[in-house]
């Protein structure tokens, strides 16, 4: 976590980016990719209909 600058504590704005970016990290590369490819299924299959 960001050092506090002259006793003030880190801004709500960088708190918020912080939590997002931690939040982000924990997703699991497996579980990142699971869901791409059922996002890809999805697009091709809306593709195929469409045509």
């Amino acid at each position: 976590m960001k050092k506090a600058i002259a006793g003030k504590p880190p801004s709500d704005e960088y708190q918020r980016f912080e939590k997002l970016a931690k939040s982000i990290l924990a997703v699991p590369k497996s579980e990142i990719d699971k869901r791409h490819a059922e996002y890809e299924k999805k697009k091709a299959a809306k593709k195929r209909k469409a045509a």
